[in-house]
């Protein structure tokens, strides 16, 4: 499944970097984003993998996290929308360094030992950085984000807990515009 999921991953990435380098402007904006999530506060460490895309300040996303907390192995979802506010900077001729704030926000649907959980919404806040190595293809870095969830909802006879939520998000991203 994994396997299968890398390769979709990696055709839509040679598919939108054939288009892109049709174009000469660029409005949007793609990419597949993975990396660790760690806990600071009452959550677990994860590791995530997703996409985003959308265009120069309004990103949309989905992400994928498995974790293991007190022996359960709990898989995640987390449908996101994002705003960034990039700031350019013109290293060569087609060379370009981004850095900005970011701002993401949306819910997280988690799976496991019988249960399902809502968060109801997650809040991320940090900062980006990223560089393009030509008009159309670069790497992205998020040396600062956290994500806080302040209300869950699980099944299971817990109910609605009005419980903070903090983690450290490192991710790392392949990025394609066009």
């Amino acid at each position: 499944m994994f396997k299968k999921s890398i390769l979709v991953l990696a055709l839509a990435c040679f598919s939108l970097s054939a288009y892109s380098a049709t174009r000469d402007d660029w409005g949007s904006e793609f990419g597949i984003v993975l990396g660790p999530k760690l806990n600071v506060k009452n959550s677990s460490n994860q590791f995530t993998i997703g996409i985003m895309g959308g265009g120069k300040y309004i990103k949309y996303g989905i992400s994928y996290a498995r974790a293991t907390f007190m022996g359960v192995k709990v898989n995640g979802f987390r449908p996101y929308i994002g705003i960034e506010i990039p700031f350019g900077f013109d290293i060569a001729s087609e060379s370009e360094l981004l850095i900005g704030p970011m701002f993401d926000l949306g819910p997280a649907f988690a799976f496991g030992g019988g249960q399902k959980m809502i968060d109801v919404m997650q809040i991320g806040y940090g900062m980006f950085v990223k560089f393009y190595f030509s008009e159309t293809f670069g790497v992205g870095l998020t040396p600062v984000h956290f994500t806080n969830s302040f209300a869950t909802y699980s099944t299971g006879g817990v109910g609605f807990q009005k419980q903070t939520t903090m983690t450290y998000d490192l991710l790392f991203s392949f990025l394609m515009r066009w």
